[in-house]
């Protein structure tokens, strides 16, 4: 999915996102599900690394990604995918 072009990307992030414009856990979870088969994280050591990704992620605290928030929690994801601890992510120190 990080192989989107931008309008693509946004395409995908307007199509999970809830009425208000932004993404929930759940509609994450969903989102990365539905595009990648399966939850991403998930080989992730700590068993509730989404939800310690999605805390990180949310900078504005609101409960929700917005899109900028969304395109930060896709290079994560994308690292965790590869292997890397979630302590050892540069852009979550």
């Amino acid at each position: 999915m990080c192989d989107l072009s931008p309008d693509e990307l946004r395409a995908v992030f307007d199509k999970h996102a809830g009425a208000d414009g932004k993404l929930s856990k759940r509609e994450l979870r969903g989102m990365i599900k539905e595009k990648l088969g399966g939850d991403e994280c998930k080989g992730a050591k700590n068993p509730g690394a989404m939800r310690e990704l999605f805390s990180k992620m949310d900078e504005d605290g609101d409960g929700k990604l917005d899109f900028e928030e969304f395109k930060k929690a896709l290079k994560v994801i994308k690292e965790v995918k590869e292997g890397k601890p979630l302590d050892q992510i540069q852009c979550l120190k």
